[in-house]
């Protein structure tokens, strides 16, 4: 929602709509989701913990079973009152879980807005750039958009332990070889 990315922020801000109705492709696919390794794991770890969590609960009495099958876009606080036949047990379980996967999934989300965020040659510039104006730090940079004998004498630049830069900024590209 609130995100330094602006591809992220605006899947998130013109989806919400839909997550209130449980229609999740315009996040699945739209961030993407899918096939994304950084939020495969809360994925999955998200659909174990909350299964778990509820099997426990209603094997332990503290909230009710499922009576009636509802509409699968009935949003998931007052779908769980309703299938448990106006347990607000159940409706209180529903929002803890929300709070919880959003738990699960930010160090997550803030790990794929890291990513995005460092993985164009504009956003080293500029991270380098506001390292030395605030800090008087002159940063090594490494992107893509540099040619070999530059990037060369970035990694010089970085190496040398008496006169070089005590950091490397690389762009996402431009760190792979």
């Amino acid at each position: 929602w609130n995100s330094r990315d602006p591809a992220l922020r605006q899947v998130c801000r013109v989806s919400l709509p839909t997550q209130v109705f449980q229609i999740n492709e315009p996040i699945f696919f739209g961030v993407p989701v899918v096939l994304n390794p950084v939020l495969m794991v809360p994925y999955i770890l998200n659909a174990l913990l909350l299964t778990a969590g509820t099997y426990l609960l209603m094997s332990a009495g503290l909230i009710a079973r499922p009576v009636v099958n509802i509409p699968w876009t009935t949003p998931p606080v007052i779908g769980h009152y309703l299938a448990t036949g106006g347990d607000w047990r159940a409706a209180v379980w529903g929002a803890f879980s929300l709070g919880l996967a959003m738990l699960v999934y930010l160090p997550f989300a803030r790990a794929l807005e890291r990513r995005r965020l460092a993985a164009s040659a504009d956003t080293a510039m500029d991270l380098s750039e506001y390292l030395r104006v605030t800090t008087g730090l002159h940063a090594a940079v490494f992107h893509e958009d540099m040619t070999l004998i530059e990037r060369d004498r970035a990694a010089a630049y970085f190496a040398d332990k008496e006169f070089g830069s005590p950091v490397l900024i690389c762009s996402e590209i431009g760190s792979e070889g």
